[in-house]
């Protein structure tokens, strides 16, 4: 009987202490969880810095807010200028700057920031209209891209102009460092291949690319995107069947590939050119592009700024309501980020 006692205690704890250590490594997972959420991927935010005019952002069109100084931009979101005389001033927390010129719409379509790899990647879209960017210098896999309907510029670390228009295409202009220009590609993948669509397609607009130095322009029309698909196509036919390309090895393969044929293949790349005198408006938004500065709001006095969620935010002031009120205080020197032991600077150019 004793001995029976004794083994259904030496049970209950057994259980007892195999229960604790269960909980403690279920905590401590959830806390590493949270700890990796909060601390490694987050969303990043383009604060505006300063508006003239009418400006509004949404996320759902039935649901527009006025835009202000200090308003934290979120991914998804859409900026729209209206009026010739509408300006909109924003940058990411790392330090590129972004102006919105008049009767301008801008998407946001990607803004994300990893801290532990030290990765930021933004993506715009301009649906129309024009914006002046300057660009801090990149480093390992960050990426900085603006795309519309018939161009995708990628930058390293620039200053440039982006304009589009349904009838005119897009225009880009350099006035500092390099711009790589490619075209939107899209072709039907056979069976197989569909988990390396997106790395395929990166591969087909690389392709495309077309690099624009300082003081050149270019301009991607419709008629140049149904040129360069109709030839994108041909090759991805005569390259890939049903049965290519199931294991990754094999899709590395049929990329590679690809680049060669498209090489040679009977794309016509729109001509960039470099620009004279007679360019008077680019020239005048290149003097604004240089004037471009980081700037960082003014300290807050007790009244939060409002983000673009419509939840207020103690780290600002109260958001002026256009450009004649109290204006965000400029930065001196550039601003310097810090990733894994280098030193990068958003005035460092090619």
């Amino acid at each position: 009987m004793q001995t029976r006692i004794r083994h259904a205690r030496l049970w209950r704890y057994d259980m007892t202490r195999t229960g604790i250590c269960c909980s403690l490594v279920a905590i401590l997972s959830l806390a590493s969880c949270s700890t990796t959420t909060q601390d490694v991927a987050q969303p990043q935010h383009l604060v505006v810095t300063s508006i003239v005019g009418t400006v509004k952002a949404w996320k759902t069109e039935d649901k527009k807010k006025d835009v202000r100084s200090g308003f934290k931009l979120e991914e998804h979101w859409t900026v729209q200028t209206s009026g010739e005389d509408a300006l909109c001033q924003m940058q990411t927390p790392s330090g590129s700057v972004i102006k919105i010129s008049g009767n301008t719409t801008l998407r946001l379509s990607e803004l994300y920031k990893d801290n532990k790899l030290a990765v930021e990647k933004t993506g715009l879209e301009l649906v129309a209209g024009k914006i002046l960017v300057k660009a801090r210098t990149l480093s390992g896999d960050d990426s900085f891209s603006v795309r519309t309907k018939t161009a995708v510029a990628g930058v390293r670390g620039t200053r440039f102009i982006v304009a589009y228009d349904d009838e005119k295409g897009t225009q880009v202009a350099v006035e500092s460092g390099k711009v790589a220009v490619g075209q939107p590609v899209a072709v039907v993948l056979p069976a197989g291949m569909t988990n390396a669509s997106r790395e395929i397609m990166t591969a087909l607009e690389r392709s495309t690319e077309v690099v624009v130095a300082p003081n050149e322009t270019i301009k991607v029309t419709l008629a140049d995107n149904q040129a360069t698909q109709k030839a994108v196509e041909t090759v991805v036919t005569e390259t890939l069947t049903s049965g290519t390309a199931v294991k990754p090895e094999e899709i590395r393969a049929a990329v590679v590939q690809i680049q060669a044929k498209l090489e040679t293949a009977p794309i016509t790349r729109p001509a960039k050119r470099t620009l004279t005198d007679a360019d008077v408006e680019i020239k005048n938004d290149f003097v604004a592009v240089q004037a471009l500065t980081v700037t960082e709001l003014a300290p807050p006095t007790g009244t939060p700024a409002t983000n673009a969620s419509g939840k207020t935010d103690g780290s600002t002031n109260k958001p002026a309501t256009n450009a004649t009120q109290k204006a965000p205080v400029v930065t001196q020197q550039p601003q310097i980020i810090k990733r894994d032991k280098e030193d990068v600077n958003p005035e460092e150019r090619f």
